[in-house]
């Protein structure tokens, strides 16, 4: 809706279910697209709640505009308003029945704080700001599916009646002179909440966040503050392009490594565009699944060197994230002025059972999705009817099959309609087919396993895995092996 005013009828479908109301620009870090995703998903299985939008398209959301302009359920449950004003805000946070704040960072909160001061309840994701500026006043989850924002809403929804409202007549609002008075105490009479005092390290170089615009990348993305591998190989990590004096140094590479594995992946450090290669690790993942340090590199330079990169080479099937690097000096001293000579090195690489497995992760390049909504290396349905995912179209000699899809569903009562099935030649000959069944708890299990023979060789295998609408159930990974 592009009114500055609401019309009667629009306010009265607005408000004839459950209304939750969500406030701010249109912009990736809002998570609008969870959010929608979340209520497309009770609304298929069948809750009469409506969904609220207020907010300017921003940036980097021309897909999301797309599905909320085209919606076939907007101006019935789902509501774009774009561009209300303080009339309009003011009487949606009066009328609605909860503020819902999915953003996943966020700077100040005020539309928590509006929706206080109407005494208007509060169903916002657990992050600091939240917490700080709501408190005990609202109810939180975390959590990055649109299952996590459904079941919240549901469980919101079935929990209201019940539970006592919060006391928004107990709370005191700070006035203007109040807020002024604080700080200037603060910077005149030294009443800091916090401070930060530098401490001096002459052995570090450098440190970079694996996100630093300094790191360079070809064959990942940037995930907050990590670099992270997206099934392509190539160069993950390279850079920063360094000046550096002669002497001892130390670079480790911070991260952490997926359930699929390191898949061969190197690190090096090197001069001259690569031409000169110094020093070269295979990556070693840290225990237990934590962040740790993924290599250590150490190097001697004999005299001042420019351009000094280092690179992280990944394969189709590595499954890491970079989180820091980090260059030291270290206390041993260049033995002479001759140049640095490159190492001859040959590349031990073995087979990688991975890539022999044929094992993709749901959100892998060579798998796509019709009707799911990927998160991290995983693909979550959304209530839709349609093909959740298929791929990866791999060719395989003839011989005797397995083919399993891992994931999670946990009623085994809604997947009598769901399905996985093997074909070949963009499924014009199916292979076989069977139905999907429910795992045991939350933990990764097997949806489906079916056997299959191929008499002769065959270049496009594909898994489908179908599912009904209102279906509730997470695929993690596709894996074809010999059997």
């Amino acid at each position: 809706m592009h009114h500055h005013t609401l019309q009667g009828i629009q306010h009265a479908a607005m408000l004839r279910h459950p209304a939750f109301l969500m406030v701010g620009t249109l912009e990736p870090r809002k998570a609008h697209a969870q959010t929608l995703a979340a209520f497309e998903l009770l609304w298929h299985q069948g809750e009469q709640v409506n969904l609220i939008i207020v907010g300017e398209q921003g940036r980097l959301v021309d897909e999301l505009v797309h599905r909320l302009r085209t919606h076939p359920l907007r101006e019935r449950h789902l509501f774009w308003v774009e561009d209300a004003d303080v009339r309009v805000l003011e009487r949606l946070y009066a009328d609605a029945t909860c503020l819902i704040a999915t953003a996943l960072d966020d700077g100040y909160g005020l539309s928590l704080i509006e929706a206080m001061r109407h005494e208007l309840p509060i169903l916002a994701r657990d992050i600091p700001v939240f917490r700080e500026v709501a408190g005990a006043y609202a109810r939180y989850f975390s959590g990055l599916a649109p299952t996590d924002i459904a079941c919240a809403v549901r469980q919101w929804l079935r929990s209201r009646e019940s539970d006592q409202s919060p006391a928004f007549d107990a709370m005191r609002w700070v006035s203007w002179e109040e807020s002024v008075k604080t700080m200037l105490a603060m910077i005149l009479e030294d009443q800091w909440q916090d401070r930060w005092e530098p401490v001096k390290d002459d052995t570090r170089v450098v440190r970079y966040w694996g996100s630093d615009r300094h790191l360079l990348t070809i064959a990942g993305r940037r995930e907050g503050t990590q670099l992270v591998s997206t099934g392509r190989r190539g160069y993950l990590m390279y850079g920063p392009y360094l000046d550096l004096e002669a002497g001892s140094y130390v670079m480790k590479i911070y991260g952490s490594v997926g359930r699929f594995g390191l898949a061969d992946a190197m690190a090096d450090i090197c001069l001259k565009g690569g031409n000169t290669v110094l020093v070269e690790r295979s990556l070693e993942a840290p225990e237990d699944g934590r962040e740790g340090v993924l290599a250590t590199l150490r190097f001697t330079l004999t005299q001042f060197c420019r351009g000094l990169e280092a690179r992280v080479l990944v394969s189709d099937f590595s499954d890491l994230r970079i989180g820091m690097v980090e260059l030291r000096k270290e206390g041993r001293s260049p033995r002479s002025a001759a140049p640095p000579k490159a190492t001859v090195q040959t590349r031990q690489r073995q087979q990688s059972p991975i890539a022999l497995a044929h094992r993709y992760w749901a959100t892998h390049p060579r798998m796509e999705s019709i009707v799911g909504y990927p998160v991290g290396r995983s693909i979550y349905a959304t209530g839709e009817e349609g093909i959740l995912i298929f791929g990866p179209y791999v060719g395989l000699p003839k011989g005797d099959y397995v083919a399993t899809v891992h994931g999670v569903a946990l009623k085994s009562g809604d997947l009598n309609d769901c399905w996985m099935d093997v074909s070949w030649n963009k499924g014009d000959h199916l292979v076989v087919r069977q139905a999907i069944y429910a795992t045991t708890d939350d933990a990764v299990d097997e949806l489906g396993r079916v056997a299959f023979e191929l008499q002769a060789y065959a270049e496009d295998i594909e898994v489908r895995v179908y599912v009904a609408t209102g279906i509730a159930i997470r695929v993690d990974e596709i894996a074809i092996k010999e059997s």
